[in-house]
């Protein structure tokens, strides 16, 4: 321990001259070196301090020697020492030596690498000079390759780091950048093949698109533009999947882990191009002066590479093919004089398609729906939807009855999907509500309350419809006869505010035939036999009401006199309530009751309305009426 402290003592006072340090190290060297050979088992310390020394006392010797030596050769000595240092740990018997060497390598590597990274970034022909690094990473991989290394694993793990750190220093020109990313791919499909991990699978491959993306730039340099660049990355998916298929006939280790990382590089690039595509096809639609066929061909090309991976597999692709075709159909239509309304044609033709497609594909192969068959159809029935609505005109409705033809073809597959067959015919509705609304605002003259009545009346004629074609509803829209019955009852129930809006605010005689058959429709459904039930009760007393309402208004319209209408008012009152109350409507299917109970209020109802102007005659009348 005396020793080994003289020993560094001298050493420290030796630094300042170059003979003396030289001198010292080499005497210190070799006194180690005896002292290791004397020792049967020398300490792994005393090895490491011995090697160490030795080392250090060979660079000082030719520093003394050759005073004048540059980075690059410091580089370039180092490097070599690197690579004996780790050969005689391949291939050294002495068990602490091998680790000492193995150790020291890495040093030297490391040391060799922080003076080419000073040399390139100092210097103009760094990236050419940085070649010689690739020694680190080919030296590993040799030596991983050795069957009896006992740190295989390690070292090609290293290697892989290596080229890693490699690549930047060579960026700085093209034929090193080209060299280094060539022999970074050979030595990655060493290193894959000896560790066969998914991870340097992965790797290998993508040193390898980043070579071939080095050999095609210079070709295209000149001329490359953004339209060749999506071109170029549309095609890299497409080659990598037509390699995905040859190597999925293999059945090894190693085809199989190339297998996915050829499909995992090929998934990414794409979703990066559909990406970009998607950010370019907006600024299409806001430039359309930017508009070029190449980037139409470029979403075919992305289009075609992701549906030929759908057919290698069903269970992946069908998203990213919809979206491409998205795409593509937008490209396309940016070249249109009406590039949105193209669009949403487009899209409501593609939803129909889809949809249709998806119905005989199961019919054919007895197969279960997979769950984009049900949303690719809906987003482009929602999306051409949305591309019309950017304006109200005579097609608006239309495109929302393809949208909604779309829901119900949709809808009608499963059970749980009813709530878009609701939702599918409200859509029905709102495009003939959309398309009557359009048609009436082509008329400047035409009043409020008119609009009011005609929509009232489409209202009317829907839910008509629905009871009438309720039997071939069901079978289609797989929906029970009650669930229609709603949805018919809706649009009875909205017709009537809709005319009770208009008759109040302007009454006319489309408004009184539109309350007419309101009142026909619920008296309709109320007519039963099952007098018990409430809610049938309750169709009596809405279809009655009306009924009521309706003749009121017609009255009105009929007779100009209005001051001897309101007299008399409730004298008529009293002849449609004694008929109400006389008449056998048990026997016609209603339940008495309503009709009963409405012929009590109705002429008090009246006398009411017309209190100031009413007839002493008709109070006599409603008196006689009451004691009846």
């Amino acid at each position: 321990f005396l020793a080994l402290l003289l020993g560094l003592v001298l050493t420290s006072l030796s630094l300042p001259s170059p003979l003396v340090r030289s001198l010292n190290l080499l005497l210190s060297g070799l006194t180690l070196a005896v002292l290791c050979q004397k020792r049967t088992t020398p300490q792994a310390a005393l090895i490491y301090a011995t090697h160490i020394t030795g080392l250090t006392a060979i660079a000082s010797g030719m520093d003394l020697l050759l005073p004048n030596l540059a980075i690059r050769d410091w580089t370039m000595i180092l490097l070599g020492g690197m690579v004996a240092e780790w050969i005689f740990s391949v291939g050294s018997n002495w068990q602490l030596w091998r680790r000492s060497a193995w150790h020291i390598g890495l040093g030297l590597a490391a040391i060799s690498y922080s003076l080419l990274l000073t040399e390139a970034v100092d210097s103009s022909d760094g990236s050419v000079w940085s070649l010689i690094g690739l020694t680190i990473p080919v030296t590993l991989t040799a030596i991983a390759s050795y069957p009896q290394f006992h740190r295989r694993h390690l070292a090609s793990l290293l290697s892989v780091l290596g080229l890693f750190f490699i690549q930047p220093l060579t960026f700085g020109a093209a034929d090193p950048r080209l060299i280094s990313l060539g022999v970074a791919t050979i030595l990655m499909l060493l290193n894959t093949r000896q560790l066969q991990l998914l991870l340097q699978a992965v790797l290998t491959v993508g040193f390898g698109l980043a070579f071939s993306g080095a050999a095609i730039y210079p070709a295209f340099s000149k001329h490359l533009s953004f339209d060749l660049f999506i071109n170029i990355l549309a095609i890299a998916p497409l080659a990598l999947w037509l390699l995905r298929q040859q190597l999925s006939r293999r059945h090894t280790t190693l085809s199989r882990i190339y297998t996915q990382a050829t499909d995992g590089w090929a998934s990414t690039i794409a979703s990066l191009n559909l990406l970009i595509l998607t950010i370019y096809v907006l600024f299409l639609y806001i430039t359309p002066d930017m508009a070029t066929w190449e980037f139409i061909l470029a979403a075919t090309l992305i289009t075609a590479a992701i549906s030929y991976r759908t057919l290698a597999s069903s269970n992946f692709g069908i998203y990213g093919s919809a979206w491409g075709l998205e795409i593509l159909v937008a490209g396309i239509a940016t070249l249109t004089a009406q590039p949105l309304v193209n669009l949403a044609i487009a899209n409501l033709a593609l939803g129909l398609t889809s949809q249709l497609t998806g119905d005989w594909w199961i019919r054919r192969s007895n197969q279960n729906y997979r769950f984009s068959w049900h949303v690719i159809p809906l987003i482009y029935a929602v999306l051409g939807n949305l591309f019309q609505h950017s304006s109200f005109t005579a097609s608006t409705g239309l495109f929302t009855l393809g949208a909604a033809l779309i829901g119900i073809g949709v809808g009608r597959r499963h059970n749980s999907f009813k709530f878009l067959i609701y939702l599918s015919l409200l859509g029905v509705s709102s495009a003939a509500y959309e398309l009557l609304i359009y048609q009436l605002q082509q008329y400047k003259n035409g009043s409020i309350a008119d609009s009011l009545v005609i929509l009232a009346g489409l209202g009317t004629v829907i839910a008509i419809s629905d009871r009438w074609l309720a039997r071939w509803l069901v079978s289609y829209l797989r929906l029970t006869l009650g669930e229609l019955h709603v949805i018919a009852h809706l649009h009875w129930v909205v017709s009537s505010g809709i005319v009770g809006l208009a008759l109040s605010s302007s009454p006319s005689f489309g408004g009184v035939l539109v309350i007419a058959v309101l009142a026909i429709y619920a008296l309709f459904q109320g007519r039963t036999e099952a007098e018990s039930n409430s809610s049938v009760e309750a169709w009596t007393y809405a279809g009655i009401i009306e009924a009521v309402g309706a003749i009121s208004f017609l009255l009105s319209l009929t007779y100009s006199d209005s001051e001897w209408l309101e007299a008399w008012s409730a004298a008529i009152a009293c002849v449609f309530a004694y008929g109400m109350y006389v008449l056998p409507w048990n026997a016609w299917g209603w339940s008495i009751d309503p009709w009963r109970r409405l012929a009590y209020i109705l002429p008090g109802f009246f006398v009411c309305l017309s209190i100031g102007q009413i007839a002493i005659q008709g109070l006599l009348i409603v008196a006689k009426l009451q004691a009846l």
